[in-house]
C-alpha cells in the first residue's frame, strides 16, 4: 500500500501512481496545490515549444548563415589560437578576426570554408587594409608552403563553384558545427595539425566534403 505523500498514512490508491489519500482536509488541499502547479509548470514546457517553433517559422536562410558564420569563425580562431596574424605576422596582444581571404559577400560559396579563414589582426590588416589580401598570400604560402597558398587562391573557389544549402541544411551545420566546436575547444592547444583540424572541420559540418583525388 502507498503513504499518502503528506500525512504519511498508508491508504488504498483508487488509481495509478495516486500520492494522497483524498481523505484529510490538509492532504486534498496539498493535492489541489500539486495538480495547479503541474498545469503551470505543463504550461511553460508548452510555451517555449511553441516559442520555438515561432522563432524558427521567423527565422530566414540568411538568419541561420549568419549564425553558422560565427560558430565558424569561432572555431578558426580556436584553430590558430595564439598564431601570428595571417597577413602581417603581428603577434602583439591586439583584437583579432577570423579573416576571410575571400570575402563572404563576392564569394558567399566558400563563406564557411575553414581554409577560407584564418587568424587575422582586426584594425590593421581586416579593417584598414580591407584585408590585406597580398598579405594574407605570402603569410599562406610561408606558413604552410606553396601548394596550400595556391590551393586557397586558386582552386578552393573551382572545388565548390557554388553552395547548395538549403535553410534545414544550414540548421543541420549549426548543431554540427557548435559539436565540432565542443570537441575542439577540450583539446590541448597543438596537439593536431591547422591544416588537418580545418580539413576535420569542414567534413564533419558536412558543407564541404572533403575532393576525392
Amino acid at each position: 500500500m502507498p503513504r499518502c505523500k503528506t500525512c504519511k498514512e498508508k491508504f488504498n490508491a483508487k488509481y495509478f501512481n495516486q500520492k494522497y489519500c483524498m481523505v484529510k482536509d490538509e492532504c486534498i488541499k496539498a493535492f489541489s496545490v500539486a495538480v495547479q502547479e503541474a498545469k503551470i509548470t505543463q504550461g511553460k514546457k508548452d510555451w517555449k515549444v511553441k516559442r520555438a517553433v515561432m522563432k524558427d517559422n521567423i527565422t530566414t536562410l540568411a538568419d541561420y548563415k549568419s549564425t553558422l558564420q560565427v560558430i565558424v569563425n569561432r572555431i578558426a580562431r580556436t584553430i590558430d589560437h595564439e598564431q601570428p596574424c595571417i597577413s602581417c605576422g603581428n603577434t602583439n596582444p591586439v583584437k583579432y578576426d577570423a579573416g576571410h581571404r575571400f570575402t563572404t559577400k563576392a564569394h558567399g560559396n566558400i563563406r564557411f570554408n575553414l581554409f577560407n579563414i584564418f587568424r587575422q589582426c582586426s584594425k590593421n590588416c581586416n579593417v584598414s587594409l580591407g584585408g590585406n589580401p597580398d598579405g594574407y598570400d605570402k603569410g599562406l604560402e610561408n606558413t604552410f608552403g606553396t601548394g596550400l597558398f595556391e590551393y586557397v587562391k586558386f582552386d578552393l573557389k573551382k572545388d565548390y563553384p557554388i553552395l547548395k544549402a538549403s535553410r534545414e541544411d544550414v540548421k543541420e551545420a549549426i548543431k554540427r558545427a557548435k559539436e565540432f566546436e565542443r570537441s575542439l575547444t577540450k583539446e590541448k592547444q597543438g596537439t593536431r595539425d591547422r591544416i588537418e583540424l580545418r580539413i576535420a572541420a569542414n567534413d564533419f559540418i558536412g558543407l564541404y566534403k572533403q575532393k576525392k583525388q
